[in-house]
């Protein structure tokens, strides 16, 4: 006589396997980490160039990050990191502190050189909504005039004097 399979057939068995397969994965990616897993430490600080976007957000919230630093605003993702307006049980979360934009030039050369790989239309169109179309603008001017292939050839403290000149005058027009 064979033993009978617990109560509800094929759907307990795949819920059990799929639990102790959770717990397995979860141990796995913990000891692969260095010990930094869902309950492990958060005491990470990412510093990136531009505000995080929603995808970023959800891996820095998931991640053993304590702190996002950035330099750049990003208007079209504002707001976004913001998860405790998804749920009660996500408002009770402590969110990860955050510290940008700088307000300065070199938040807008952030922005702009996050803004020279592709602006699709109906992106472009949502920056100049939000208040970008001198920066959109400038991307366009620099595209045309073969200047990004000279920018990509300079480090960064060489691109940042390159553009300094411009960087002050978006200053005057963007919004804050």
């Amino acid at each position: 006589m064979s033993a009978r399979p617990p109560r509800g057939g094929n759907a307990a068995r795949r819920s059990a396997r799929s639990a102790r397969f959770n717990r397995v994965r979860r141990a796995r990616c913990d000891r692969a980490n260095g010990g930094y897993g869902r309950r492990g430490r958060r005491d990470l600080v990412l510093t990136t160039t531009l505000q995080p976007c929603l995808q970023c957000a959800a891996v820095i919230r998931l991640g053993p990050i304590a702190a996002v630093r950035f330099a750049g605003p990003d208007r079209y993702w504002d707001g976004c990191h913001d998860f405790g307006k998804l749920s009660a049980r996500e408002a009770r979360r402590g969110q990860p502190a955050r510290t940008g934009p700088r307000r300065d030039e070199l938040d807008i050369f952030a922005t702009l050189i996050s803004r020279l790989v592709h602006l699709p239309p109906a992106y472009e169109e949502a920056l100049r909504a939000l208040g970008e179309g001198p920066m959109v603008d400038l991307v366009h001017e620099l595209e045309g005039g073969r200047e990004v292939d000279r920018l990509a050839a300079m480090d960064v403290i060489e691109g940042f004097g390159y553009l300094w000149p411009r960087l002050q005058e978006l200053a005057k027009v963007l919004p804050a």
